[in-house]
C-alpha cells in the first residue's frame, strides 16, 4: 500500500507527464522506467528508476525525466537534488545512450514551482 507521499509523488508525475504533452510535445513511453547500470553498478541495486522516460515527437530524442514534487525551500527554483542523485542519473544517461545508439539522449527536471505550477529545465547544470 504507498503511502501519502508516494501518492504525492505519483499524482504529480501524472501531472507532469500531462504537462509535457500538452505543452512540449512529448510522448511518455514509461512511467518508473528502470535503467539497469550493469556490473560495475551496486549490487543492491544495479538500476536506476528513472520517473518519466519520453519521446520528443518529431524527433529521434529521447527524454530522462526527474520529477521533484518540491522545491529548495531557499531558493524556491530548483528542487532538491544530491550528488548522489545527480550521479545515479548521469549513469543512467550514460546506459541510454548506449542502449539506443541511434539516438539523442537528454534529461530533464520538472518541479512544481510556489504558485503550484509545473517547471521544466532540460539539462539543468548544479555544480
Amino acid at each position: 500500500m504507498p503511502n501519502s507521499r508516494q501518492t504525492r509523488g505519483t499524482n504529480f508525475e501524472n501531472t507532469v507527464a500531462l504537462y509535457l504533452e500538452r505543452e512540449h510535445g512529448f510522448r511518455i513511453v514509461a512511467r518508473k522506467y528502470r535503467v539497469p547500470l550493469g556490473s560495475s553498478s551496486n549490487r543492491r541495486r544495479p538500476w536506476v528508476e528513472i520517473d518519466l522516460l519520453a519521446e520528443e515527437r518529431g524527433t529521434s530524442r529521447l527524454w530522462l525525466i526527474e520529477a521533484k514534487n518540491h522545491c529548495d525551500a531557499a531558493s524556491s527554483t530548483l528542487p532538491l537534488v544530491s550528488r548522489s542523485q545527480l550521479a545515479r542519473l548521469m549513469r543512467a544517461l550514460q546506459s541510454l545512450r548506449r542502449e539506443h545508439p541511434g539516438r539523442q539522449v537528454f534529461w530533464a527536471l520538472a518541479w512544481r514551482n510556489p504558485s503550484g505550477g509545473v517547471e521544466f529545465r532540460p539539462n539543468p547544470c548544479y555544480f
